[in-house]
Parts: structure tokens; sequence; C-alpha cells
């Protein structure tokens, strides 16, 4: 058997080896199988014939015990209830012990008849039922005889006859384990016998695997040991006609091979070793020139480096006073200019920009040359980029009567590149097609989004074409079009201009963004200048195209110029009273009163100067409302019988004339009649004789109502140059900000922490202390460090300069870079971050008011278009106020909406937006909730409106009011927020018509 299995080959010994193997473990699986099938049957078999069997048995047993009791109570009670309850219950236990008989039968499967224990159950059953005939017909003496004898002897029969049947069942389950226990025992002595006989094969059989296999494996290792060691006479014994014998023969051959290399090698060692000497050397010396150029290269570097922050702050610096105090005049900010002077100031600022254009080319180029021009990618609309750009460049095409078409779709692409880096080389490549083209041409500007299969999978591709119908370029000069300062012909550069620049930077720029750029053109008719960048899996997201109208958010600093005075408004909010409203106020709170006595007038001074207040005297009606007009008081105490005018004239004249209307007005008078005073406008009535604490504590009530300190926005100003300063003073100042000016970083540091402005714009370049140090100093000072930071400086900013300044800087503006009403986008950005500063916020609820509103809800509608998240709006309208406060006042009045400006902020979500939207009107903006959701929070509220107590004349917290609430979604309801206010409010209107204390959702189809 040796002989056979050692001439088989390797793999085929390893069948063997295996199906033997397989072969005794089917063997031995077939064995355990049958032996565990009947294992299993055996089981099945106990379980049904004896757990089955003995269970239906038992519960027989405990049924006819049951039974019992209930026979011996029916015999022995009276009450005829029980009786009926007990008949009723055997009859139940009778139907229960039949079925259970039957169940029984059924697992026994008896062929023939009834069983012992039926018979005797029945014959119980007939005397039973005999013993409660004979006791229902009156005989209880017959019938407890009957009980006791006769039917217990069978109740006794039948409980025998089943207690044999239990022991029965035992004694099969019994045969049964035995039976199981014998087939275990098979399956062990089975599986033993199984296991040694597989033991000893796979011995044998490893030895013979072994012996085929190892053997030669470990000869064969050997002689490579020894040839390894360097004998290479050394040959390996051939053994087998198996693999490893062909392996061996191999392995000799190889040997062979080796021997005859070996005696040829020193000497190509020799050589190779002199060539590699000398290799080494001359990389050596090498080395040594590259690293004393490297260390030139960075000190040149680093010079270019600071060459280029010094050249650009020298350079921007006077062309941010020359173009910024061009627009000012062009803006005839300081009077009329004459025609000529327009002319003049209009050249002054073109030359201005197109001087600005080219230092910031050569800036940029040799930025990017010096690997220090980064990139900044951030996701935006494209189809805004290009608007603005062909914006910029129309005016120069419509001198030439150039028109410029742009592709147009439903969808404008959302995608993520350095935004100011792309418009740069829109700016270029547009410039270049309106320069270059001929009078009365065309632009043309197509995009699209291409998909390409790369190894990562789908890459989206950003396409782009400007096409001209000018004069095109000639062939052979195509190639040298994107070369530094090349100008093709310099009749061409003469007649239109230019420094050879444009088309280099925008190649290097295309390239940061990983990107390449190809023109195409026939001589004399037409070029098309074509670049494609990379997107990634997100470049292609889209949103409709009119995301680029006014709706667009205010605070992504992109609505065009001529937008921004449109959709900013600087109005105070349409519900605080207009004295107040243009920051005007009284230097101390001055209060007019005119009682209707000196005495009371001289009792009421007396209080008032005590506690600070400045008090003015009137003598009659026509005097107080005199010295209303000239003073504003901060308030006005009046009487009612004073002479010339009584109190109601004079009330009923204050509040109908502008100029007084918003001062408040408290009535001091004997005579009881609030609900006429509250009517015709005051605050407060207090009835004779007057409270001094009651007095005091209506005028701290007023504190709801006005006297809020309205300064304007200030901003401090802090650069070196005062051009800038005066520039910055001229722009702001116009627009209704507070400035302060510092001329250094030392004075600017002083005037922060001293006059704790609302924000500041910073130069980074001055000299001693730089912009650098002040931003350091103020954010160590526990008040100044909360102040936001504009940087504006000429210096380019490196991503060391922005670890530097840190993670506060608001925003960072270049000079003679940005425009007028960028610099105020900037600022308006801040005041929706800082809406306490701006005074965005209601100072009776404290809760936003209209004006915030007015940013934020456009920002939402930007968002919700961009992509697709409804939104919806909820107005609250108190209903009836006026009723309340002529029966309360409307001090209490103010309070009532104070304490709902609580109660409905308590009740909504953190993401939620709160609003006084003027009077006694609130909005809520609930962001990501569709119209029925928005509807049950609406009827939350009103509910909760409805069940909570507000303050009331008599001091207590007793007085309800109701709300009535409108509901309306975007964009179901409206796609703008004067559509969705107006329909909002006709939702509340229809509320309030229909009785009021109601929610009424909008429905466009009433």
């Amino acid at each position: 058997m040796w002989n056979i299995f050692h001439s088989f080959k390797i793999s085929k010994r390893v069948a063997a080896v295996f199906l033997i193997l397989l072969a005794m473990m089917s063997i031995g699986g077939v064995v355990g199988l049958y032996n565990g099938r009947q294992i299993a049957n055996v089981t099945k078999e106990l379980y049904g014939n004896f757990f089955t069997r003995q269970d239906t048995l038992s519960s027989i047993e405990k049924e006819l015990l049951t039974e019992r009791q209930g026979v011996f109570l029916y015999i022995t009670i009276t009450d005829a209830a029980s009786k009926s309850y007990l008949k009723q219950s055997l009859k139940e236990h009778d139907n229960k012990i039949k079925n259970l008989i039957e169940e029984y039968l059924r697992v026994e499967q008896f062929e023939h008849g009834e069983t012992a224990f039926e018979k005797a159950w029945s014959d119980y059953k007939v005397l039973r039922d005999k013993a409660i005939g004979i006791y229902d017909n009156g005989d209880i003496k017959k019938a407890t005889v009957l009980l006791y004898g006769d039917l217990s002897t069978s109740f006794k029969s039948a409980m025998d006859i089943l207690q044999l049947l239990l022991t029965q069942e035992k004694d099969s389950a019994f045969n049964q384990y035995e039976r199981a226990d014998y087939l275990s025992k098979v399956i062990t002595w089975t599986t033993l016998v199984m296991t040694i006989v597989a033991i000893i094969v796979s011995v044998s059989l490893w030895s013979m695997l072994t012996r085929s296999i190892v053997k030669p494996i470990e000869i064969l290792e050997g002689s490579a040991r020894r040839i390894a060691s360097g004998n290479l006479k050394e040959r390996v014994a051939i053994t087998s006609n198996d693999e490893i014998g062909a392996l061996a023969a191999e392995f000799n051959s190889m040997v062979e091979h080796l021997e005859y290399y070996y005696a040829t090698l020193e000497k190509k060692v020799e050589e190779r070793t002199r060539i590699i000497k000398n290799a080494n050397d001359e990389l050596f010396r090498k080395k040594q020139e590259m690293e004393i150029l490297n260390e030139e290269l960075v000190k040149a570097n680093k010079m270019k480096s600071q060459f280029l922050a010094n050249i650009s702050h020298e350079l921007r610096t006077p062309l941010n006073s020359i173009m910024g105090f061009s627009d000012l005049l062009l803006e005839k900010a300081f009077g009329e200019l004459n025609e000529k002077q327009v002319q003049y100031v209009n050249y002054i600022h073109t030359s201005g920009r197109h001087l600005l254009h080219l230092i910031n080319n050569i800036l940029d180029l040799s930025k990017i040359e010096a690997g220090r021009l980064e990139l900044e990618a951030e996701e935006f609309h494209l189809s805004d980029v290009i608007d603005e750009v062909v914006g910029i460049i129309r005016p120069m095409a419509h001198k030439k009567g150039i028109t410029i078409e742009t592709e147009t779709t439903f969808t404008s692409p959302i995608v993520k590149l350095d935004k100011p880096k792309f418009k740069q080389i829109m700016l270029n490549l547009l410039s270049n097609a309106v320069k270059f083209n001929r009078d009365g041409g065309q632009v043309s500007i197509g995009w699209n989004i291409a998909e390409e299969l790369k190894e990562a999978g789908i890459e989206r591709i950003l396409q782009l074409s400007v096409k001209d119908t000018g004069i095109g370029i000639k062939d052979e000069d195509i190639p040298r079009i994107f070369m530094e300062f090349e100008q093709l012909d310099p009749s061409i550069t003469r007649e239109y201009g230019g420094t050879g620049l444009g088309l280099t930077l925008t190649k290097k720029l295309v390239e940061l963004h990983s990107g390449r750029i190809w023109v195409e053109s026939k001589y004399g008719k037409s070029t098309t200048f074509s670049f494609a960048i990379p997107q990634g899996r997100l470049g292609s997201e889209s949103a409709p195209t009119d995301m680029k109208s006014a709706t667009a958010s205010i605070l992504s600093g992109q609505l065009p110029d001529d937008y921004a005075s449109h959709f900013l408004p600087n109005e105070i909010e349409k519900d605080m009273p207009a004295k107040y409203q243009h920051g005007h106020e009284a230097p101390f709170a001055t209060i007019l009163v005119a009682s209707e006595s000196k005495a009371v007038n001289e009792l009421i001074k007396v209080y008032l100067t005590q506690n600070g207040y400045d008090v003015e005297l009137a003598d009659d009606g026509v005097e107080v409302i005199e010295k209303a007009n000239q003073m504003k008081p901060f308030a006005i105490i009046i009487g009612i019988t004073i002479p010339k005018k009584d109190g109601w004239e004079v009330l009923k004249e204050l509040k109908s004339s502008p100029d007084t209307c918003d001062i408040p007005a408290i009535i001091i008078s004997a005579a009881n009649n609030k609900e006429l005073g509250f009517s015709l406008g005051a605050v407060d009535y207090l009835v004779k004789p007057v409270n001094k604490d009651k007095l005091l504590d209506t005028l701290n009530r007023l504190s709801f109502t006005a006297k809020i300190k309205r300064h304007p926005f200030s901003i401090l100003a802090i650069d070196d140059e005062p051009q800038v300063l005066e520039f910055l003073g001229d722009i702001l100042e116009k627009e209704g900000f507070g400035v302060l000016k510092a001329t250094n970083g030392e004075d600017g540091i002083a005037l922060a922490i001293e006059r704790d402005p609302d924000l500041i714009i910073l130069d980074l370049m001055m000299p001693h202390v730089s912009g650098f140090d002040v931003v350091y100093q103020l954010k160590k000072h526990p008040t100044a460090k909360d102040i936001p930071i504009i940087i504006f400086t000429a210096k380019d900013i490196t991503t060391d300069d922005k670890v530097k300044l840190g993670d506060d800087i608001a925003d960072i503006l270049k000079k003679a870079e940005f425009s007028k009403n960028g610099l105020l986008r900037e600022i308006e950005k801040l005041e929706m971050a800082y809406p306490a500063r701006a005074k965005m916020i209601d100072p009776l609820t404290r809760v936003f008011n209209h004006r915030y509103f007015n940013y934020w809800i456009i920002q939402e509608i930007a968002r919700g278009k961009r992509y697709g998240i409804p939104f919806a709006m909820l107005m609250v309208d108190v209903d009836r106020l006026h009723d309340y406060n002529t029966a309360n006042g409307f001090l209490l009045g103010n309070e009532v909406l104070v304490d709902l400006a609580r109660l409905l902020e308590d009740n909504i979500r953190k993401a939620d937006c709160l609003i006084r939207h003027g009077g006694d009107e609130f909005l809520i903006v609930l962001p990501s909730i569709r119209k029925e959701v928005a509807a049950a929070v609406a009827e939350k509220l009103r509910i909760r409106v409805e069940g909570h107590a507000f303050h009331s004349a008599n001091g207590k917290k007793n007085a309800r009011i109701t709300v009535s609430i409108g509901v309306a979604t975007f964009p179901a309801d409206g796609k703008e927020s004067n559509e969705l206010i107006q329909n909002i409010s006709h939702a509340v209107r229809s509320a309030f018509q229909s009785g009021g204390n109601k929610v009424t959702l909008f429905n466009k189809a009433t």
C-alpha cells in the first residue's frame, strides 16, 4: 500500500487523504443522525403519550373536584341567586370535563366504545342530577342522603379510575425513558469507537504524507542552506518523480548557472563600485551647491514676500483715497459739481480703477509664482456671479454697442470655488471679449455641468465659455497668448491697450482650481475662451434661478448694490413712538404737571424731585399744550378740572397731534372716570387723594413704552492714514452711524475700552502698534473682547495672519476693492449677528422687532427656495385689546403684551423665531414645519393664552384675554414675504371676525 501511495503525485496524495477522512466523517455522521432521530422520536412520543395525557387527566381531576364542591354548596345553601349561579357553574364544569375526555380519547386513539372512566363519570352525573332534582323538589333530607351515599360512592369510583389512568401513563413514560437511555448509550459507544478509529487512521495518513512530502522538503532545505553558505558544488538528491522531485531538478540547474555567474561577478562588482563612487562624489558636490542656492532662494522669497506686503499697502492705500473721495464727489455728497468737474472726477475714478486692476494682476501673478496665493472655496450660485460681472462689464460694452447674452435656465447651479478669484477670471475674459470686439458685436456666455468617469467615481465638471465676434487670433499666435507680458501685435496693443498679464493670470487662477483653459479662434471672425473646473460630487447642486432676486439672503452679502437701499430699510420699528425714532431724547426725565390745584402740583413736584425727576408746572390747559410741544417731556400728569381747557380737551388735543401723541399722559382727578381717560389715550388714571408710591410706580412702569436709549450704532475706525479716516467718516456718518476715529493703534485701544463702540474697522499695517497688536490687546480686555472687528487693509491676508488674528474677526475688506454699499452690507450683517446692539429687540416685550423680521424672513425664504424646505408662520393677534386698555389702562395693557410674549416664548422651540410685528400682533416663524403641525402648535398656544391669568386694575392676576391666530406656510401660501404677510393677515382677520379665540388656516380657495 505504501508503494502505491508513494507512486502518486503530491496533489493526488492529499486528495486521497481528504477523501478517506471525508468517508469516515460521513459514516460517523450517518450513525449519529440515525440515533439522534430515534431519540427525537422517543422524546416526541414521551411528550405526546405522557405529558399531554397526564396534563389532560390532571385537568379532569381538578374540574371534577371543583364540580363536586359546587354540588355540596348547592345542596347546603338556600339563596336563590347563588343556586342559579352554581347550577350554571355545574353546566360549565360538565362541558369542560366532556371536552377534556374527548381530547384524552383523541390522544389515546381508542377504537371501541367509551372508556371505564367515561362510564363512571356518566353514572356519577346521573346520580348528581337526581340529587339536585330531589333537592329542588323540596326533599332536602333525601337529597342529602343521596349526596353522602350513592353519589359519594360513584364519585370515588370515578376518581379511582382516574388515578389508575395516571399510574398507567407514568409507567408508559418510564418505558420510553428506558428506551431513550439505551439509544443514548448506543450513540456514546458508537461515537467513541469511530473517534478512536478516526484518530488511528489520521495518524497513519499523516505519517505517510509526512514521509512522502516533508522529508524530501527537509532534504531540499538542507541542500539550499549549504549552497547559501557558499558551497556551490552541492546538489539536491532527487528521490521521487513528483513535484518535489521536479523542483529539486530545477534547483540543481539554478545552482549550476549561479556557479558560473559567481565566477565572473567579482570583476563586475569592482567596476560598478568605481562608477558608483564617482557618482556619489558628484551628487555630494551638487547637494552642497543646492543647499547654498536654497538658502539664497529662501532669503529671496522672504524678501519678496515682505516687498509684496509693503508694496500692496503703499500702492493700495493712496488708491483707496483716490477712488473713495472720487466716489463721494460723484455722489455729490458735498454739493453740486459742474459738468467739467464731473468729467474730471470720472477720469480720476476710471484711471484709479484701471491702475488698481494692473496692480492686482501684477501682485496676484507674483503671489502665484511664489506659491503664496491661497484659495478659499465657498458655495455660491453661478448665475449670481455671472450677473454681477456682466453688470460691471455692460457699461463698457454699451459704449461699443455690444450685446452680452448669458445662458438662462430654470435652475442655477451651486458651484464651489474661490468666489473673488472666479469673478476675476470672468472679468478678465469678458473685458477682453468686449475690448477686442467689433462695434455692434456680440458676446455670449455659456455654461454646463458635465459628468466624467474617474477612478473614484463620477466627477462633476463646471464648463464655462465666453465667445465674442471680434478680431480673432491667428493659429500661430494661440500658443503665445497665455505667456507673461506677451503682446501678439504692437499695433493692436496701441489700439486696444493692455499689459499682457490678464490671460496669464486667468490661466494660473484656473489651474489653481485644478482646472484647464483653452481657446478656439477664427481669425477675423470670433474667439471662444473655455475653461473647466472640477466640482467633485457636490458641484452641480441646483436651486431656482429666482434665488438671485431680491429674496436672496442679505446675510450672504450677494445682493447687487442697487438692491441694498430697497431691501435694507433704516427705519425704526413702526410700533416705537415717533419721537424716539431718531434718537432724540431730553437729557433729563422731565415731567410736565398740571393738576387741579396748586397744592396738589407742589405735592407732586416734591414727590418727583425727590426721586430724580425734573418737574415743570403748568397752570392751565393751554399752557400744558404749549409746553408739551416745546419741551417734549417724558410724561404729562394732568387733572380734569383745570382752567381754560379741561383735561379731556387737553388729552384729546395732545393725542391728535403727531408731535405729542406719543407722550404718556397720567390723569389725576377726584372724578372716577377711568374708561373715558383710557379711551382718550391716558396710560393710567389715579383717583385722588394721590399716593406717592402709586405715582412713582406708574412712572417706573412707563419704561415699558418709552425712553429706551436709542443712540446710533457706533463705529470706531482705526487707521494711520487721515484720508482713510475722513473717507470712512463721510460714508458712515451720512448713513446715520456714529463714528469715532483713531490715527494709531494705541489711541484705538484706549477709545475702544473707554467708549465701547458697537463695531471696530481696523487697519493692520500701522507703525508702532500694528493692527495685530490692537486685536491682541482688545481680546484680553473683559468688555472690549466682545466688540466685533472688521479688518480694512491693503495687506494681503495670509494663512498665518488669519491664525494670528484668531476666530473673532467678523470680516476682511481690502482697501480700494470695496464699495460703499459693500461696507454697509457688512455692517448690516453684523447688526443681524448682534441684534441687541443694533436695536433689533423690541424694548417692551424684549423679543425681536419688525426690523429684525425684515432681514430674517428673507434669509428663511432663501433657505427654503434653495433646499426645498417649507416653513410655517403664525400671526397672533390679541382680541379686543382696546377694550382691555379702556378698562384697565395702557400700562397694564403693555404688561399684558409682555406677559403674552413670555407665554408664547415658553411654548415654542428654540429654533422658532418670535417677533413683535406691531401693536398687539406677534409673528412666530416655525422652520421646517408643515401646515397641519403648525395648526396644532397654534391651537396649543390659543389654549395656553385662554387659560392664563393676566394683570387687572384691582392688582390681582384675574384678567382673561383671548387671541386670534392665523396660519400660513411657505411656499404653499406665498413665496415672498409680502405675500405671506398679506395672506396670514387675511387669516387672522377671518378668525377675529368669526368671534375671536380661534385658529384659522389660510386657504387660497377662500
